[in-house]
């Protein structure tokens, strides 16, 4: 680069860098600071992004003073591979910032991190733009509107969403090179950080790239095309993505294999052949106002400056913009069909997550196009200008459009047309700061109808600022948890009252058995599945609802409650502290309760998956269930369980409901319609309801509501739970078609359970069962708990205890089970075995034990092996090749 493409280059960055802040303050900060909210949006962002910020950033700490990592973080959920829920953080270098951002002020150092990955983003564009050859000015706008249209809003909602945007760009620079057999060390790297950062959106990539280097052989390849030429290149590209897999095999290959057991991803969902017409109606007005597609963090929408350039893109007929014309329409359509976003989401659900993708096509036409426009003939500027019209028209008509932002859209369009019509006749240095303020003007309208409270209210759903850290802590009484003296290897509950963030037990140091990561532990799933937890999603989960019983089995020691609860899980009835300011208690078991319970007895896991869910939890208090062809299988006592059934009858119907024992026909909306059954008075007990193979009927709807409720001759009785249940036809359906809800206990008397439906329908259903199990049952069953452990240790990924037996036990440890653990007994190894469907036990032998069980992330090991040989290989070839190329030159 000579001195003055050096200058250019500066005078470039240094206007894009300032030009950027400046948007970046009118389309976003503006909104942050009248509605005095922060980067962080309540949902996802607050619950996995930033927590795993700030969890990242104590890491970070720790690696540079003690050296290590721990690879089991005990404290989220049940526990959970800490790798694997954090690699995405632990290995990003934006996040390196954590480490000179004292915690308090966390919540500033992440929202800056949505500032640099967005500059980055338009640091990536601008580079390829500028390496193709194209001029600063439309560059910039190109830049403008990639950063600042519709995948910034997604960015905004999901940090990880913005990835791509700065990775994607780099990687079809790379692909460039790569094809044209230049060096591959741009494409390797580029591809392995993708890779490492985020493997989501690698997959969508792969396609994609696949996609352009095919359009790339067939439309602009000037070489002879033959057989072999095409091989060498399909050749080159599979070597070095291969290699580059092979550099990020650390974090592939623990993935891959937690992935390939995933029950999500084996459920079938309901893909139709097309999308509802209401979709296209509002893709059609999106493309210029904005519209997240199906509500699956995946927007369109861009500035009236990219409509006029995709006009003109074909209006202009020059054989040059063959190849992005034909991209511009393939991928349109795959917009447009369920099939092509099943398919770019890896076959698990429609989504099309990949815009990003399609707004670096959008962005790329707006530069090569604001040139030409220009210089083209009156007849295409008049023709553009009719398409402008005919879009407007259109807009009004046929597709109705549905939001007054439309009228602000068409003005930006005439005065758009006027300017293409008059540009022959305007100076060029005059065209081109008119073009540019057209952009800004345009991103800036984009995010005030998107922002602005009286219109779209986009940042509604983020936390005030300053409150995130608080709200993750105090705000939800774990703060109570500080002065407990709690022991290692214990967890907490929470009651229903208490507003609970997802992730926050990971800020506390212990166990709150509440879950929310895409990648999670199948087996916890299986648990959940098997015993019907009141739990709508598999990769999201909080709390055991309640249930006394499970509770004391899975070592809950603490119970943070509201001051007003009347009651609360049987047991925990030892006030420790009580907070005004939050509103909340803290109650504990005044026994030892640990993650590990000795059983004599043992059952069959197939025995006990044949009993419905309410006849499992009473098996689980009582016996160690372990898989098939370990332990005694013993004989199931029936006694356990038949009591607790409660007879029922019809005792009212709102007017066109009926119910029968097959199911329920809801006639009523709205949350007001309802179904009443009689039961016997009951007092002094636990209520459940169980509804097994419950299927919602309406093939139009994608979730349901039914809330149930006990009652005492009419009246409330201050027990109510929501069953909020997906269908086939919803993203978030995870197969779930058994409930069994714990209404909690009975403070008063009850006589009656109503359903309530919020929607209408048919509810088919193979059982409905009311159990009511008595307080003095639960109180046995926890009193034959034997946690009677001793040098118990839950220190990251290392767990250990002691216990002296009698007699041969089985020991139930409530930590999720995973290859990645082994034991030692005595510094013997030891068998693990799956316990209880979900969970890990050990076999002692009369006698004296010290158990120590050790977890390593599997394949993690084999995976850092490959990465680094890979890596090493890659470096020497690359030397290699410097030095012949040195030699011949």
């Amino acid at each position: 680069m000579n001195s003055a493409d050096r200058k250019r280059s500066i005078s470039y960055y240094s206007a894009y860098t300032a030009l950027f802040i400046l948007l970046f303050f009118l389309c976003f900060g503006i909104y942050l600071l009248i509605y005095r909210k922060s980067l962080i949006r309540y949902t996802d962002a607050l619950e996995m992004h930033y927590v795993s910020y700030v969890y990242a950033r104590r890491a970070i700490m720790e690696f540079f003073h003690s050296g290590t990592v721990s690879l089991w973080e005990p404290a989220s959920g049940y526990g959970t591979d800490s790798f694997l829920f954090f690699v995405a953080y632990l290995t990003d270098p934006v996040y390196l910032i954590t480490y000179v951002i004292p915690e308090k002020f966390s919540e500033y150092g992440f929202s800056l991190t949505y500032l640099i990955r967005f500059y980055l983003a338009g640091l990536a564009f601008s580079y390829l733009s500028l390496k193709r050859g194209n001029d600063h000015y439309s560059t910039l706008c190109g830049a403008v509107v990639y950063v600042f249209s519709s995948c910034a809003l997604t960015g905004l909602q999901q940090s990880g969403f913005i990835v791509p945007l700065y990775m994607f760009p780099l990687l079809i620079a790379a692909a460039d090179e790569l094809f044209d057999k230049k060096k591959p060390v741009l494409y390797v790297a580029v591809l392995s950080f993708f890779a490492i950062s985020n493997f989501y959106f690698v997959y969508m990539s792969a396609i994609l790239v696949v996609i352009y280097c095919l359009l790339k052989w067939f439309l602009e390849y000037e070489r002879k095309k033959t057989i072999g030429e095409f091989l060498r290149i399909v050749g080159r590209f599979a070597l070095f993505s291969l290699w580059s897999a092979a550099n990020a095999a650390f974090s592939l290959i623990p993935i891959a294999l937690t992935l390939r057991q995933a029950g999500r991803l084996e459920l079938e969902r309901y893909v139709p052949l097309f999308y509802d017409a209401s979709f296209y109606k509002k893709a059609f007005q999106g493309f210029v106002s904005g519209y997240d597609m199906l509500d699956r963090d995946s927007r369109i929408g861009y500035s009236v400056l990219a409509l006029i350039c995709i006009f003109a893109l074909f209006v202009c007929r020059e054989k040059v913009f063959r190849k992005i014309r034909i991209e511009f329409i393939l991928m349109t359509v795959a917009l447009m069909l369920p099939s092509a976003g099943y398919l770019m989401n890896a076959f698990n659900y429609p989504a099309n997550r990949w815009a990003w993708g399609y707004g670096l096509l959008v962005s790329y036409i707006v530069v090569i196009m604001i040139p030409k426009i220009r210089v083209m003939s009156r007849k295409q500027k008049i023709i553009i200008s009719v398409c402008s019209v005919i879009y407007m028209i259109l807009g009004f008509t046929v597709l109705n459009a549905y939001s007054f932002t439309y009228p602000f859209i068409v003005i930006l369009l005439i005065a758009a047309s006027a300017g293409i019509l008059l540009a022959e006749r305007i100076q060029e240095k005059a065209y081109k700061i008119i073009v540019l303020c057209l952009t800004c003007v345009s991103v800036i309208y984009f995010s005030f109808f998107q922002c602005t409270k009286s219109n779209g209210n986009f940042f509604s759903d983020f936390v005030p600022s300053g409150k995130a850290l608080y709200l993750l802590t105090d705000f939800s009484g774990l703060n109570l948890l500080d002065d407990a003296g709690s022991s290692s290897g214990s967890r907490y509950g929470h009651s229903g009252t208490v507003y609970h963030f997802q992730n926050s037990s990971i800020l506390t140091g212990m166990s709150g058995i509440d879950f929310y990561n895409n990648i999670y532990n199948n087996n916890v799933d299986r648990f959940h599945q098997d015993i019907s937890l009141n739990a709508n999603m598999n990769f999201r989960y909080d709390g055991l609802d309640d249930r006394s019983d499970l509770m004391h089995l899975m070592g809950v020691k603490y119970y943070i409650s509201g001051l007003d609860d009347t009651t609360n899980p049987v047991g925990y009835d030892t006030l420790c502290d009580a907070d005004s300011a939050t509103g909340y208690r803290l109650l504990s078991y005044d026994g030892q309760r640990t993650l590990f319970t000795s059983f004599k007895s043992t059952v069959a896991e197939s025995g006990f998956e044949a009993l419905d869910p309410y006849a499992m939890q009473q098996v689980l208090m009582n016996y160690c269930v372990v898989e098939d062809g370990y332990g005694e299988e013993g004989v199931i006592d029936p006694d356990l369980f038949d009591g607790d059934r409660l007879e029922y009858r019809l005792e009212s119907a709102d007017d066109g409901n009926t119910f029968d024992s097959d199911g329920m026909t809801i006639e009523g909306y709205s949350g007001e319609s309802q179904i009443t059954l009689s039961i016997p008075e009951q007092s002094d007990a636990e209520l459940y309801v169980y509804i097994g193979d419950l299927v919602y009927g309406d093939k139009t709807q994608e979730c349901y509501g039914i809330y149930v409720e006990g009652l005492y001759d009419g009246e409330p009785a201050g027990m109510k739970e929501l069953i909020y249940g997906f269908t086939p036809f919803n993203h978030m359906y995870a197969g779930k078609e058994d409930w069994l809800v714990c209404l909690g206990r009975i403070s008063g008397k009850v006589n009656m359970i109503k359903f309530t439906f919020e929607k209408p329908g048919r509810y088919d259903f193979s059982e409905l069962s009311i159990y009511a199990e008595p307080e003095s049952k639960i109180e046995e069953n926890i009193s034959k708990l034997d946690q009677d452990f001793g040098d118990i240790s839950v220190n990251g990924d290392q767990v250990m205890f002691s216990r002296t037996c009698e007699q041969s036990e089985y020991v139930l440890i409530s930590i999720p089970y995973s290859d990645g653990w082994t034991a030692e007994d005595n510094g013997k190894p030891a068998d693990i075995i799956r316990a209880d469907v979900g969970f890990m036990a050990v076999k002692l032998d009369p006698g004296t034990h010290n158990v120590v069980l050790k977890y390593k992330t599997p394949g993690l090991k084999s995976g850092v092996c490959i990465s680094v040989i890979s890596v090493i290989s890659f470096i020497t070839a690359g030397v290699l090749l410097y030095r012949n190329r040195s030699k011949e030159t």
